[in-house]
């Protein structure tokens, strides 16, 4: 089953992961920001992200050898 964004983000809200801020108007708008222990997990996920990318060029010769914008991966 399919989970739509808000279900995920109030999971992650849930999880102490993000904040919600809803701010008046109209339209309502909201703002979610990463917690402190969201930020932690950032180099974790920077991490798994640059594995399955040298994992896919080590089963799939060819595979693209460029990084995306903004990150840098460690060899």
């Amino acid at each position: 089953m399919k989970r739509s964004v808000s279900e995920r983000l109030r999971a992650l809200r849930e999880r102490g992961l993000v904040t919600v801020e809803r701010r008046r108007g109209f339209p309502v708008r909201t703002r979610y920001d990463l917690t402190e222990a969201g930020r932690a997990l950032r180099p974790l996920l920077v991490e798994l992200y640059a594995t399955g990318e040298r994992l896919l060029r080590l089963n799939r010769p060819g595979f693209r050898d460029e990084q995306p914008p903004g990150q840098r991966v460690r060899r």
